[in-house]
Formats: structure tokens, C-alpha cells, sequence
């Protein structure tokens, strides 16, 4: 009797289609949801990364600024500190390549790009001629709002992107 039993498959071996499709089907509605949070979860995660890292930016050029602006020096031809100090533009004197001589530095926003330019002193009487500046692009896509009359590229609210180097 046990020879029968063993020689003879049961009917009930495997799984029947109908169930299959049961199956499938609960770890569709089971998954499903799950992959659009993790989706979400993602894109979220990308938004603030790069959100703290603009806002990361913004800090260290900010914080670039107001160092070279704290550091200030009269010109070489008896300009003050400041030359100009605008919505959209920022002009001041400062030595920043350290070889005595005062530069003349400008921040200014043309179009939706922060630029800085700078003036290397020339010629006897000492002059800062505008077509020896050399400008650079400082920031991308930045939008600018007037805190106070005195300062007013202090203010940059948004910026896309930053490019590496404050410096010409």
C-alpha cells in the first residue's frame, strides 16, 4: 500500500494559477506604494541636499566678502574706503594680492549673474583705468534684495550656482 501512495503524484502538488495571481497581486498593492515613497523620499532628500549646500555657498561667499570688505584700505590715488556702495553694485579698495598696493574691487549683479571685478593700480599719477578690469562670474542665477542702502549686495537671497573661485 505504501508502494501506491508513493508511485502515484498527488493532485494537490504545486500551486494553482488562480493562486499565483492572488499572490502577485498583494505584493503589487504591498509594493507598489512603497517604491513611490521611496521615490519621494529620494527627491526630497536631493532638494534639501542641495538646498544646504547653496545655502552653504552662499555663506562661505558671503562670509568671503564681508572679510575682504572689513579689510578695505583707502586707494593709491586718495579714494576712500568705499567708492561706491549701490543696489546692485558694491565698489571698495582693498590690497588682495598683498603686494602693498590697493586694488580696486567691484561687486556688482548684471543680469542674474554675480560678477566681481578688479582694478590693478597703473600709471604716474596712480589711476584704476575701468578697461584694465578683470572681471569674473562669482554666482549664477542670483536674485538680490536691498537690506539697507549701505549694503546692499549683503543680501543675495538665491543662488543656483556658485562657481569656485572668488578670485581672478
Amino acid at each position: 500500500m505504501n508502494s501506491t501512495i508513493k508511485n502515484n503524484p498527488s493532485k494537490n502538488a504545486g500551486f494553482t494559477l488562480f493562486e499565483i495571481m492572488v499572490t502577485i497581486g498583494i505584493i503589487t498593492i504591498i509594493f507598489v506604494p512603497l517604491i513611490g515613497l521611496q521615490v519621494n523620499v529620494l527627491s526630497y532628500n536631493r532638494f534639501f541636499q542641495n538646498t544646504m549646500s547653496l545655502q552653504d555657498e552662499a555663506l562661505r561667499m558671503t562670509q568671503k566678502f564681508s572679510s575682504e570688505v572689513r579689510s578695505a584700505t583707502p586707494a593709491e590715488n586718495g579714494a576712500y574706503l568705499i567708492g561706491e556702495a549701490k543696489d546692485n553694485s558694491f565698489i571698495f579698495y582693498r590690497d588682495i594680492n598683498n603686494d602693498g598696493v590697493a586694488e580696486r574691487v567691484r561687486y556688482f549683479k548684471e543680469g542674474s549673474e554675480l560678477k566681481k571685478g578688479v582694478i590693478i593700480p597703473s600709471g604716474d599719477p596712480i589711476n584704476y583705468s575701468l578697461s584694465n578690469e578683470k572681471i569674473i562670474i562669482v554666482a549664477h542665477s542670483v536674485k538680490i534684495a536691498t537690506l539697507n542702502r549701505y549694503f546692499p549686495i549683503l543680501a543675495v537671497i538665491t543662488m543656483v550656482k556658485l562657481l569656485p573661485s572668488l578670485n581672478p
